[in-house]
């Protein structure tokens, strides 16, 4: 049996930095995040995103390369 869960939310603790994030139309991270129960939606859950990490990356006009070491 697998279990799958979706969410419906998801928020940005510090909204500077993931503002910052969100507008870039290719970029990679990784969310470093907890969950908490969802409060506009009954027996729901949210994620609360609280770090972003970006590692080292070169824009390219068809994607992006990782510039790992």
């Amino acid at each position: 049996m697998s279990f799958h869960a979706y969410l419906r939310k998801v928020q940005i603790y510090s909204t500077s930095r993931g503002t910052r994030f969100l507008h870039l139309d290719q970029k990679l991270g990784y969310l470093y995040r907890w969950h908490e129960p969802n409060p506009d939606v009954p027996l729901d859950i949210k994620a609360v995103v609280a770090v972003i990490y970006e590692p080292p990356q070169e824009h390219q006009t068809d994607g992006l390369s990782l510039n790992l070491p």
